[in-house]
C-alpha cells in the first residue's frame, strides 16, 4: 500500500527544470555560473577544446563578472592601455560603457566582452565558430579602429538578442515580477500533487463513512456500464459532482484507485491508525483489560473480536481491535492468536489486569484455556465469566427446563410465524391493535410458508384455543413479572462503564427482589391479574376447564411428598420434582408454577453468581453505599491480588482514610464506584497510591 500511494507523490525526472530529455532548457534557463574554464569541458558535449594552452589560457580572467548576478565590469580609467597600429595609436574609450550598457573591459587582457553572452550563451556557436574562440565570449575583443561597427554588429545578432532576453528574464525572475521555466514546471506538479492528495483524501474519507456506518463497500458489478457500482465507488462519484475537481483522477482509465485492492489498503491503513490511537491511550492508562468473544458470521466461518478496555481520562473506554477469521478455535490456537494481536499493537502483557471471556471450556477451562494460556504470561490478569453472558444462561435455563414456561414461548413464536408470513394475517393484527388503542407492534417477516385454506384455519382455531387458555394467560403474567425484575439489570450489565463492585451490588438487589416476589399475597395479586385478562378476552375459567385446557405436559408418576414442602420446588437426584403431586385445584396448580420459577431463577442466580475469589469479595470497598467503602485491609487485597507489590502500605491506608472522609464531606455524594474514581482522580498527587489500586480493580474485574 506504501509503495503504492508513495509512486502517486513521486517527483519523476521530467519535473525538473532542466532535463535530459529537454536539451533546450539550456537555451533558456543560466548554465554559466562562473567564467568559463574551457579545460573543464565534459565530453559530452562533443565540442572542441582550444587548439593551444595559450588560447585557453586567454580567455581566463579574473577582473570580468563571475556570475550573471553581478554588474558589468566597466572600469572607468584616466587612462587605457594604448596600441600602435601603423602610425596611429589606439586605444579603449569608456564612453562606450553609456552606449552599449552589456559591453565590460578586462584590464588584464585589455579586452572588451558582452556580459549577456557571456553568462547566457551556453554551448550556442555560430557558422564558422569553435568553442572556446568566440569573440565577446571566450576571447576579448581589442580591435579598436573597427570597434564601434563590429559592436554595433554583435549587438544586432540573433544570440545577443536572445541572450538580452535570457538576462531580462532572469532579472524579472529574481525581483518576482515573473517565473522560470524550472519554477512553472515545479508549481504545475505542486498543484497536481495537491489535487492528487485532496482525491486521496476524498477516497479514506469515504472509507471511514461507510466503515462507521457498517457498510458494505463492493457491488456485484462496479463497472462502468453498472447502474449500481457499489457503495464505494457510487459515493466517490458523489463527491464528484459536488466537487468537479475530484472528477479528473476518478475518470481516469487507470490511476482512479477505485479498485477493490486499494480499498481493502484504505481499510487497511485507516484500521492501523485507529489501533495505533488506541495503544497510545492504553500506554497513557498504563492498566487494560482484555476482552474477546467468537461466533460464526453468516457464511459460517468463526470469528473472532478483541476489545480493551481501560481508563483515559477517567472515563471507561472499551475500544475494539479487530475481528479475524479463525481456521482454528482450539485453546492454544486463540491464546496465542489473542496474545500476538495485543503484542503487534505495543502494549505490554505485564499491564494486563484482567480478561473476560465467556463461559465456554475452551475459554475458561482452568487448566488449559483461554484464561489458563494468558495467565501464565500474565499471572495478574484475573478472568471475569461475562455477566451478561451468565445472567442469558439463568434465564435461557429457567425457561427450558420447565415443561410449561417453554411450551408458552413455543405457542408464541408458532404466532409470530403465523402471523408475519402472511400479508393478510398481519395487516389484521395491526388493525386490532389500532381498534384495541394500544402501540401498534410490528412484526419482521420470517421464512415463507404457504398454507392451504384449511391448515391456516386449523392453525388459527387451534393457535386462538391455547391463547384463550387461563394457564397460559397466567404463564404469561409469570414471565412478565420475572422478566421486568430482571431486565434492568440486563440493561446496566451492558454498560461498558459498569464496575464490578457497581454490578454485584444489582446482581444482589435483583436476588432480593426475586425473593420478595415468593409470597403468598404477591401471588393473590398476579393470579387476580390473570383472571380479570382471561374474563376481558372470554376465557372459560371453570375449574375444569381450565386443567383441561392447560399446556399439555410429559406425565409423571405420582410421588407423595410430605405435606411440609408442599410451597416448595423439591428435586431429587434423579430430576423428578413435587410439581402436580395431589393439585387439584388451578389456583395450586398456579401456585407451584409460579414458585417453581422462581425458586429455580434464584438457584440459578446463586450457581452462576457465587462469588469464588477473595479479590471479589473485595470490590465492596469501593460501593460509596457500602459500610466497607475505602477500608484499607480490602484495598490491600485488591492490591496483593494485581501483584502491586511496590505499593507503600502506609499511605495506602492514610490515603483511604482521608479520601473517606473526603467523599462523605462532599454536597453530592457519588452515586458508584466510578463516580468516586472520577472525583479522586482530580487529586491525583494526594491518592497516588491509592488510584494505582482503584485502577487495576476498574480495569481488571469486569462484569461484561
Amino acid at each position: 500500500m506504501q509503495r503504492r500511494l508513495a509512486s502517486f507523490f513521486k517527483p519523476t525526472d521530467s519535473d525538473a527544470g532542466t532535463s535530459r530529455d529537454n536539451p533546450s532548457a539550456t537555451e533558456v534557463l543560466p548554465t554559466n555560473e562562473q567564467t568559463l574554464d574551457v579545460r573543464h569541458i565534459s565530453e559530452e558535449t562533443n565540442l572542441r577544446e582550444p587548439q593551444t594552452e595559450e588560447m585557453a589560457s586567454r580567455t581566463i580572467s579574473t577582473d570580468l563578472s563571475v556570475n550573471p548576478y553581478d554588474n558589468p565590469c566597466q572600469p572607468v580609467l584616466t587612462d587605457y592601455p594604448a596600441t600602435t597600429i601603423g602610425n596611429r595609436t589606439r586605444k579603449f574609450n569608456s564612453s562606450y560603457f553609456l552606449a552599449y550598457p552589456w559591453l565590460e573591459y578586462s584590464k588584464e587582457q585589455d579586452s572588451v566582452f558582452c556580459f549577456n553572452c557571456r553568462h547566457f550563451s551556453g554551448s550556442s556557436l555560430r557558422s564558422g565558430e569553435r568553442y572556446g574562440a568566440r569573440a565577446f565570449i571566450d576571447v576579448g575583443f581589442r580591435k579598436w579602429k573597427d570597434i564601434s561597427e563590429l559592436i554595433r554588429q554583435h549587438e544586432n545578432s540573433d544570440r545577443h538578442k536572445a541572450c538580452t532576453i535570457s538576462l531580462t528574464q532572469f532579472k524579472a525572475i529574481e525581483t518576482e515580477a515573473a517565473e522560470s521555466v524550472a519554477s512553472c514546471l515545479s508549481k504545475e506538479r505542486e498543484k497536481e500533487i495537491l489535487e492528487n492528495r485532496q482525491y486521496v483524501k476524498a477516497l479514506l474519507k469515504t472509507t471511514a463513512l461507510l466503515g462507521r456506518q457498517g457498510l458494505a463497500f463492493r457491488g456485484h458489478d462496479e463497472g462502468e456500464s453498472s447502474a449500481n457500482q457499489g457503495n464505494f465507488v457510487e459515493t466517490v462519484h458523489l463527491l464528484t459532482e459536488i466537487n468537479p475537481d475530484l472528477m479528473k483522477n476518478s475518470r481516469k482509465a487507470y490511476g482512479h484507485y477505485m479498485s477493490h485492492e486499494y480499498q481493502n489498503d484504505y481499510i487497511e491503513v485507516i484500521g492501523n491508525e485507529i489501533k495505533s490511537s488506541i495503544a497510545k491511550e492504553v500506554r497513557e492508562a498504563k492498566y487494560f483489560a482484555v476482552l474477546a468473544d467468537e461466533t460464526k458470521d453468516l457464511s459460517k466461518k468463526e470469528q473472532l473480536a478483541i476489545l480493551v478496555r481501560y481508563v483515559h481520562d477517567l472515563k471507561i473506554k472499551e475500544r475494539a481491535i479487530g475481528c479475524y477469521h479463525m481456521r482454528k478455535v482450539d485453546a492454544e490456537s486463540l491464546a496465542d492468536f489473542i496474545y500476538n494481536e495485543i503484542k503487534g499493537i505495543g502494549l505490554d502483557w505485564s499491564k494486563c489486569v484482567g480478561q473476560c471471556y465467556d463461559g465456554a471450556s475452551v475459554m475458561s477451562g482452568h487448566f488449559s484455556g483461554v484464561q489458563a494460556r494468558l495467565r501464565e504470561k500474565a499471572p495478574q490478569a484475573v478472568y471475569t465469566h461475562c455477566h451478561s453472558h451468565r445472567l442469558n444462561l439463568v434465564i435461557g435455563d429457567c425457561m427450558q427446563k420447565i415443561q410449561r414456561i417453554s411450551s408458552v414461548f413455543s405457542v408464541l413464536q408458532t404466532v409470530y410465524s403465523f402471523v408475519s408470513n402472511s400479508n393478510t394475517r398481519y395487516q389484521l393484527f395491526v388493525e386490532a391493535q389500532k381498534t384495541a388503542n394500544v402501540p401498534v407492534l410490528t412484526l419482521e417477516r420470517t421464512v415463507v410458508t404457504r398454507w392451504s385454506n384449511w391448515e391456516a384455519a386449523a392453525e388459527a382455531t387451534g393457535l386462538k384455543n391455547q391463547l384463550e387458555s387461563f394457564p397460559f394467560i397466567f404463564s404469561l403474567h409469570v414471565i412478565h413479572e420475572v422478566l421486568a425484575v430482571i431486565n434492568p439489570l440486563s440493561e446496566q450489565l451492558q454498560a461498558a462503564d459498569l464496575v464490578i463492585s457497581e454490578a454485584c451490588t444489582l446482581i444482589s438487589a435483583t436476588k432480593n427482589e426475586l425473593r420478595k416476589m415468593r409470597d403468598d399475597e404477591y401471588f393473590r395479586v398476579l393470579y387476580g391479574k390473570s383472571k380479570e385478562l382471561a374474563i376481558n378476552v372470554g376465557a372459560d375459567l371453570s375449574e375444569t376447564s381450565a386443567l383441561s385446557s392447560a399446556i399439555p405436559v410429559k406425565s409423571k408418576r405420582v410421588q407423595k411428598i410430605s405435606g411440609r414442602l408442599r410451597d416448595y420446588l423439591t428435586t431429587t437426584t434423579i430430576g423428578k420434582h413435587n410439581i402436580d403431586s395431589e393439585s387439584t385445584t388451578t389456583e395450586d396448580k398456579m401456585r407451584r408454577e409460579f414458585y417453581e420459577v422462581l425458586d429455580r431463577v434464584l438457584n440459578e442466580f446463586e450457581e452462576r453468581f457465587s462469588v469464588q475469589l477473595p479479590v471479589l469479595e473485595a470490590t465492596r470497598c469501593l460501593n460509596p453505599k457500602s459500610k466497607d467503602f475505602m477500608d484499607s485491609d480490602l484495598l490491600l487485597v485488591i492490591a496483593t491480588y494485581f501483584d502491586q507489590a511496590g505499593i507503600d502500605t502506609m499511605q495506602l491506608k492514610c490515603q483511604a482514610l482521608i479520601a473517606r472522609a473526603f467523599v462523605s464531606q462532599l454536597p453530592q455524594k457519588p452515586a458508584n464506584a466510578l463516580d468516586v474514581f472520577e472525583r479522586l482522580g482530580g487529586l491525583k498527587e494526594t491518592y497516588f497510591e491509592l488510584l494505582k489500586v482503584v485502577r487495576c480493580l476498574i480495569n481488571g474485574i469486569i462484569p461484561t
